[in-house]
């Protein structure tokens, strides 16, 4: 938080800052939030909160362990979800019904009681497949993957190497 100009910045004993620490990370953890906000909810600066993780280890390992917490828990809670829900709409094919005014030759058609005749129509609705394809190989690489394995002996013997200039060497 900011301190007015002129007043001292609070000075945080050793138990207090540790204090403040696990109560950001745990925010930070619980809540899609980021740390930023977490630190000013808590009441402390993010500058401070990064110094002090910068100076003391057991800081710095919380925040690293709640940073994966909160990788794991976003990757498992919300990516996850999202895909197998594109997948399964790639899979059932999401239809979606539109109306729209019949125009013929630039007038738009009416009835008998002067009413514009709608005209029916479905269109397939589907999420975009790169954007999908990109996020399966990203959450399972080792299912969704470009590379190929080649298997090879190991050995590479060659008997017979030519030149540039014709000259032909026998190994």
């Amino acid at each position: 938080m900011p301190v007015a100009k002129g007043s001292p910045k609070p000075e945080y004993t050793q138990e207090q800052k540790a204090e403040i620490v696990e109560r950001v990370c745990e925010l930070y953890e619980s809540q899609q939030a980021t740390v930023e906000s977490c630190c000013e909810a808590v009441g402390v600066s993010y500058r401070a909160f990064h110094l002090w993780a910068s100076q003391y280890a057991d800081f710095a390992e919380r925040y690293k362990k709640a940073k994966e917490t909160k990788e794991v828990d976003y990757w498992e809670n919300i990516i996850k979800p999202l895909q197998k829900r594109a997948l399964q709409k790639h899979l059932e094919v999401e239809q979606m019904h539109e109306q729209s005014e019949v125009v013929y030759q630039g007038v738009k058609a009416k009835d008998e009681s002067n009413n514009p005749i709608l005209q029916h129509s479905t269109k397939d609705v589907l999420p975009n497949p790169s954007v999908l394809i990109f996020s399966m190989k990203g959450t399972y690489p080792d299912k969704f993957a470009d590379r190929q394995e080649v298997k090879h002996s190991g050995s590479v013997s060659i008997s017979r190497y030519t030149l540039p200039d014709g000259t032909v060497i026998d190994l």
